[in-house]
């Protein structure tokens, strides 16, 4: 569908995207002076979320609290981190969950479906960078890059 059918996006109006100016080092030419390529970088923090058919197909498996705890996370990686803290009176409060056993079973539901793997360190928890990752997976395993042809 284009644009034109859909109409106006009612979110739009009134939006504001906070960013900082960047020298990237390219510069352009106007009227024969060299001037420098500024590129805009959000300042408001993001996560991304890496699509296939089957990442969704299976996310869509979870149980409501295992995509609930999921979702959560997202909102607390670190940029360039591999690693969560999940702060489980933190999550509690904030998803209005009552029982440890609710938060028990949404975690142990991530880590056999490989969303998440505990670590060492109690309550903290490596994150699959195959489906999500802030930051640049490119900078944080270089040795992973592939480039395709």
């Amino acid at each position: 569908m284009s644009d034109q059918q859909l109409g106006l996006n009612p979110f739009v109006n009134g939006l504001v995207i906070p960013v900082s100016s960047v020298s990237n080092g390219l510069y352009y030419s106007v009227d024969g002076m060299m001037l420098p390529r500024d590129i805009f970088v959000e300042r408001k923090p993001f996560s991304k979320v890496y699509l296939t058919a089957d990442d969704r197909k299976l996310v869509m498996m979870l149980s409501d609290r295992a995509l609930r705890l999921f979702l959560w996370i997202i909102y607390e990686l670190r940029a360039g981190s591999d690693s969560v803290l999940v702060n489980i009176d933190k999550y509690m409060k904030e998803s209005n969950i009552k029982s440890i056993n609710t938060y028990k079973q949404a975690i142990s539901e991530l880590e056999r479906y490989c969303f998440v793997s505990h670590s060492l360190v109690k309550g903290v928890y490596f994150i699959n960078p195959a489906f999500i990752f802030r930051g640049s997976r490119i900078n944080r395993y270089s040795l992973n890059v592939i480039v395709k042809k």
